[in-house]
């Protein structure tokens, strides 16, 4: 199959894109939690398999460094359903703080599974027939997690955790080589176990105590996605921020919220494998 390039906006911004990736992501410190890369892989039609990675980082002078790796896996067992999965792994060099005091870092891991469904928006509509179209997927998922914070001297914390959430997100896709999405998830967490050691410091221990107090607290995430390039190989590019949403509380006569990553951009790549696993005489009409 002869590839064809039709990439004149995406490569103009691409070196913006590469410099967001590696720049706009939060400073590093303790939080209870952080996102995942999982579905925003747009698959249209019964049989697509897709898999995507991505990669984030960033660092500030006096803040240390973060650097996040994701993978993701989209398929459609038939028309109209989804299926995605993922994992992402965080890794936090730390940060030096005032009198060359190390702050300390923070490690997690990240896997979940959704189902759901997509539509075409203008199935009937004689723009869909000229490449252009809008699709609507939501889906409802789940996923497991471990956030570990170490400081010195032999001190930290473990966070082992449950989250639940729901994903709708909108993209316009033009002759299938570019598209450009907006997403909505709202995730509710289950902390399943909180095991500190050592002599950590106080705002950390009092954020894990006002984490007892708070039975599935939400957090909202909301982003973009673009993604672009030839027909099985495209590249990507999202941006979300996170919020606890509904949290703030009171503990102690102090209003406080919970720790988390608040800003996150992810560069990566996406490959449409489903015609190296399936051989098709003809190529089946989307929708």
């Amino acid at each position: 199959m002869k590839l064809k390039l039709y990439l004149p906006l995406f490569t103009c911004y691409l070196p913006l894109v590469l410099l967001l990736s590696l720049s706009c992501l939060s400073s590093c410190g303790h939080y209870f939690y952080a996102p995942s890369e999982n579905g925003l892989l747009n698959i249209q039609e019964g049989g697509d398999l897709k898999i995507g990675g991505s990669i984030s980082g960033g660092s500030q002078e006096e803040e240390g460094r973060r650097r996040s790796l994701s993978g993701q896996l989209a398929y459609s067992p038939i028309k109209g359903i989804g299926i995605q999965a993922g994992a992402t792994l965080w890794r936090d060099q730390g940060a030096f703080v005032e009198d060359n005091f190390w702050a300390g870092a923070t490690d997690s891991d990240f896997g979940d599974i959704a189902l759901g469904n997509y539509w075409l928006l203008n199935k009937n509509h004689p723009t869909a027939e000229n490449g252009l179209k809008f699709i609507w997927d939501n889906y409802v998922g789940f996923g497991s997690g471990n956030i570990q914070h170490r400081q010195e001297p032999d001190a930290g914390y473990e966070l082992d955790l449950h989250k639940y959430f729901f994903q709708t997100h909108i993209s316009v896709s033009m002759n299938d080589r570019i598209s450009f999405g907006i997403f909505f998830r709202p995730t509710w967490i289950n902390y399943r176990q909180a095991s500190v050691y050592g002599s950590l410091s106080s705002n950390i221990v009092d954020d894990i105590e006002y984490l007892k107090t708070i039975p599935f607290p939400l957090f909202m995430e909301t982003g973009f996605n673009i993604q672009g390039g030839w027909e099985r190989v495209q590249f990507s590019f999202s941006s979300r921020i996170q919020t606890n949403q509904a949290n703030s509380g009171q503990m102690n006569n102090n209003f406080r919220q919970i720790p988390v990553v608040p800003l996150t951009a992810n560069l990566g790549i996406v490959l449409d494998v489903d015609d190296f696993f399936t051989k098709k005489k003809d190529k089946k009409p989307k929708y």
